[in-house]
Order: C-alpha cells, then structure tokens, then sequence
C-alpha cells in the first residue's frame, strides 16, 4: 500500500499496488490539486526498502509519474545438524551466521534443523561449534551466498560422536573383578595407541573413540590362565562397546610332605607322581630335604597324586 498525505490539508489517501501482468506494482493516486504532498511506502513484513520510505512531493500543473519505491525481499538460510554415523538430527547445537557487519548465532532444535531468516541477499559465513566429545566429519565453516529469488536450504553439517571401549577383567572361578591387569587397545594397523590398567572392580575403559576397528589385549600374568581370547577385535560404530570382557583362572598348585609314619621326620628322595583325570601322568616330582614335593602352574579339576 502507497499513502499520500497532503501536507496543506493534512488529507490522507490510501492505494494499494496494482498486480496485473502489465502493470505489476503500479500505483497512482489521481485528482490532486496542485501542493506539496508526503508519499509513505507502508510496509509489508519479510521485506526491507532499498529507497527512502517516505517522499516530499511538490505535484505542480502536471503530472508526476516518477516516484518509485524499491523493496527487497528478505530470506532465510536453513538447514541440519546430523550424526555422520546414525544420520539422526543433533538438537541444542550452535550455529552461528556471520558477514562481514553482522553475526548472529541459534541452536537446533529437537530435529537438528537450523535456520535463519529476515535476511538480505549477500555473502554469508556459517559456523558450527564442536562440542567436547564430538568431531567434525565435514566442514566446520562454509561460505554461502544468499540470493534475491529463493531461500537458502540444506546447509547441513555432520558430526561423530566419540565413543568408549569398556570392559572388565573377571575371576572366571570366582566371578570376582581382578584390579590392576594392563589393557592396551591397538587400532585397525595393529599398533597399540591407549592403555589403560583394571581398578577395583576389573574395570577399564577407552573413551574418546572415532568408530572403526580395533583390538582389546589383555597383558597376561604369571600364575593365570585366560579363559576367553587374550586379544578381542571390536567394531565401533554408532554406539559405545561395554561388554568387552576377559575372563581368567588362577593356576593352582597341589603340595605336600613325605613322612616317616614312626619317627615323623620328613622324607627325600621319594618320587610322587601326579595324574590327570584320565589317569595320564602329567608331572612328577622328588621330595626334597623337609620332604616337600609340589605341582604348580594347574587349573581348577580333578587329580591323583
């Protein structure tokens, strides 16, 4: 809509813009008397005037067809926020809008879309923060440019989130946590890059992962057995690893002494053989001075000595 305002009078009439394929934008007030008048562009939302919004007019003996108004229609520039992995929407993380006079920043919302908007055609900068725990699988920073006849969509950026190899280390006769095993975690190349040792309740843990494929090695110890592999390939993708365990055994040991029944003094030199559950023998020994013998490094089962 166009006002013009006689600033004599104080008489104000008011036109609307005509919308014809001819005539697209034409005004024209008509049977005015000579004067000075005020021409008002009233504005429309989603737009801005390029020209002066107001204009003194001195309409003389003839008449004037030359006051134009310029407008341009503001834009938007939108678009996602994604996990690289899941290609899920990412919500409350920050974008920011920046030129070379104007920065402005929003987050995402629940579907991981963004979008700024009232915005003037031109070159424009977008930003995306990468928050602890995430890394960038795309551009942190695009340039865009904006244009005059349509908004600006699926300006997207995509994120991975870190993830975490956890486990623990397990008395497999017991079902007790075993503290302070060595765990080394080696990457797809075969090369150890974390370590991390069980605490009290067997636990370990490698966080700060990129998905991929890795290997969990256990460090083996004297005196133990493991039940499951000492070396575990784990697939990380789009989720964290919590059930990376290893189980051992302790290995045992069955002792004893060679007597005298009549004087009780120890007994040397006599052989004492032990016998698998099968009733092979599978070790021998020779009782020394104090009448000692032992078998070491045995798992849990069922003997003969």
């Amino acid at each position: 809509d166009i006002s013009v305002k006689n600033l004599s009078t104080g008489k104000t009439i008011t036109v609307t813009t005509l919308n014809t394929v001819t005539n697209r934008g034409r005004w024209r007030v008509t049977n005015l008397a000579p004067g000075l008048y005020q021409v008002t562009e009233i504005m429309k939302p989603g737009y801005i005037n390029i020209t002066p919004a107001v204009v003194n007019v001195t309409l003389g003996c003839a008449n004037n067809y030359g006051i134009n108004f310029t407008n341009q229609k503001l834009m938007c520039i939108s678009g996602y926020k994604l996990d690289d992995c899941t290609k899920a929407g990412i919500e409350d993380w920050l974008i920011t809008l920046s030129n070379s006079s104007y920065t402005t920043s929003i987050r995402t919302g629940s579907d991981g879309r963004y979008e700024f908007c009232n915005l003037v055609p031109g070159n424009y900068t977008l930003t995306e923060e990468t928050p602890s725990g995430y890394i960038s699988t795309g551009q942190v920073s695009v340039d865009v440019t904006l244009a005059c006849t349509s908004n600006l969509t699926n300006q997207n950026f995509t994120n991975q989130k870190l993830l975490c190899i956890n486990g623990t280390k397990i008395n497999n006769c017991t079902g007790l946590p075993l503290a302070g095993w060595t765990i080394n975690l080696l990457n797809a190349s075969g090369s150890v890059i974390k370590t991390d040792t069980t605490d009290a309740n067997g636990d370990y843990s490698f966080c700060e992962l990129e998905s991929g494929n890795y290997t969990v090695c256990e460090v083996p110890k004297a005196g133990w057995k493991n039940v499951t592999p000492i070396c575990v390939p784990v697939e990380l993708e789009c989720v964290n690893i919590d059930d990376a365990d290893f189980h051992n055994v302790p290995l045992l040991c069955i002792n004893g002494t060679k007597i005298d029944d009549c004087t009780q003094q120890p007994l040397a030199g006599w052989t004492i053989h032990l016998l698998n559950a099968s009733g092979s023998v599978i070790k021998t020994d020779t009782t020394d001075a104090n009448g000692d013998y032992s078998f070491c490094e045995l798992e849990s089962g069922n003997y003969t000595v």
